[in-house]
């Protein structure tokens, strides 16, 4: 063997040294460095010291911010904890906040690093537009309702009349469901509020049940129905019903029902009498 392959073999083995003895600082370094991030992670001034809830009730409120206090229980991936100022799950936490309480139609997060790491949820509830009931005319099994159609809280035992009430359409748990769409919804309750409101008709609507796919049966106090339909337009059909209940003998506080489903044809049913088509 050669000096030259000697010396070639010699100097191999010392950079292979110093390349493994760089390797091994650099990774002392890096963990080192990791450590001391997670330590620094894990410290008070890093980290959320108090959850508060407001601007709902007060079981609302205390309901949601121990719900918050468990999520940002535990870390990412063993190392990171969830309650970390920079790191917590702010869109998360939101999403899982209305998913979990469907009263709450409405929540934001602030946090105020300079307030001892309080983090504020405010919460927006619902509003009750009448209640969503399994069977109509039944004091029982009864959910409020927002203007909007959202199902959010079970109500309780009402008299008929008191609120408005709206039944059919939702199957199963009601609690979280839309009854209808929003805008069909819209519409229908601005037909509704034009029939309370016209002295022409002198009609107090007390309920909505949802009939089949575009059909309604619209309950008044003197215990008479209005079957309608929004498929040709709810304009067509306040003009029939008004154009109806001006024939002579027609009264709603008399009748049975009146139906008002089929263009150009009105059929009606006196609560002591045969049905009659106009």
């Amino acid at each position: 063997m050669s000096a030259k392959t000697v010396r070639s073999s010699k100097l191999r083995k010392k950079r292979r040294k110093v390349f493994f003895l760089k390797m091994t600082t650099l990774f002392l370094v890096i963990l080192g460095f990791l450590g001391g991030l997670v330590y620094a992670l894990h410290t008070n001034r890093l980290t959320i010291q108090e959850v508060r809830a407001e601007g709902a009730q007060d079981f609302l409120n205390d309901r949601a911010e121990e719900y918050v206090q468990e999520l940002l229980a535990g870390s990412y991936f063993g190392l990171m904890p969830k309650e970390n100022i920079l790191l917590y799950p702010k869109r998360s936490i939101e999403e899982k906040v209305l998913s979990k309480f469907p009263r709450v139609q409405k929540v934001s997060l602030e946090l105020d690093p300079f307030k001892e790491q309080v983090l504020t949820l405010s919460l927006t509830e619902r509003r009750e537009n009448g209640v969503w009931c399994r069977a109509l005319g039944e004091e029982k099994d009864c959910y409020f309702i927002d203007k909007e159609g959202y199902v959010f809280a079970p109500a309780p035992v009402y008299s008929d009349g008191v609120i408005f009430a709206y039944g059919g359409f939702i199957e199963e748990d009601p609690l979280g469901k839309q009854y209808l769409d929003k805008e069909s919804l819209m519409k229908i309750n601005s037909f509704v509020r034009a029939i309370e409101s016209s002295a022409d008709f002198e009609i107090e609507p007390v309920a909505l049940e949802y009939v089949r796919e575009g059909e309604y049966k619209l309950i008044t106090s003197s215990g008479g129905y209005i079957f309608f339909s929004d498929t040709y337009g709810l304009q067509y059909a306040y003009d029939n019903l008004q154009v109806s209940l001006r024939e002579e003998g027609v009264d709603m506080k008399t009748l049975e029902y009146i139906d008002i489903r089929i263009p150009n044809k009105v059929f009606y049913k006196h609560k002591e009498g045969e049905s009659q088509e106009l």
